[in-house]
């Protein structure tokens, strides 16, 4: 009985190992020539049509291009000039009773040089709140004249640069 108990605990034992050693190399396989593209990594990205708060849509998909290369080693990983994505989290058009127009952007991911989509995460969201005429000073009987008074529209500039970092550690073939 204690033979067959050591026998199995051997054969548990060579198998994790021979796991192990699987392991690892197909880790070295997944580095094997590949730059890592670290979580934290920033980039600066650039706006790559205006948006207007009048017409912007909350959950819209905005084109943004890479405004400066991403390099590891010397070497680019993320070209200028590349796509990249945003996001509008935000979009309120100006209002009644001078309420403002709001636009907020967030970056969501952008395409290295081997053609990998990577996830970002914003270090800024890219925000425009206009600046809306005074509410102050209504009185009663100016309440519904009010009602006409729109706030200012929020927009965002073609050429405005935002900064993201990389959300996750990549492996980019150089």
């Amino acid at each position: 009985m204690r033979t067959i108990l050591v026998s199995l605990v051997c054969q548990m034992f060579l198998g994790f190992s021979s796991f192990a050693s699987t392991a690892d190399s197909v880790a070295n396989q997944t580095n094997n020539g590949a730059l890592q593209l670290k979580r934290g990594e920033e980039i600066s990205l650039e706006l790559a049509e205006d948006l207007d708060a009048r017409t912007a849509e909350t959950g819209a998909m905005v084109k943004l291009i890479v405004y400066l290369d991403v390099k590891v080693d010397g070497k680019t990983v993320i070209a200028t000039g590349t796509p990249a994505e945003g996001r509008l989290t935000l979009v309120r058009r100006p209002g009644a009773f001078g309420a403002p127009g709001i636009l907020e952007l967030r970056p969501e991911n952008v395409v290295t040089v081997d053609g990998q989509r990577v996830p970002l995460r914003d270090l800024e969201r890219l925000e425009r709140v206009s600046v809306g005429k005074s509410r102050r000073g209504l009185a009663l009987p100016l309440f519904v004249a009010g009602a006409f008074v729109k706030g200012g529209n929020a927009v965002l500039r073609k050429g405005e640069i935002i900064k993201a970092e990389v959300a996750r550690d990549v492996f980019v073939k150089g």
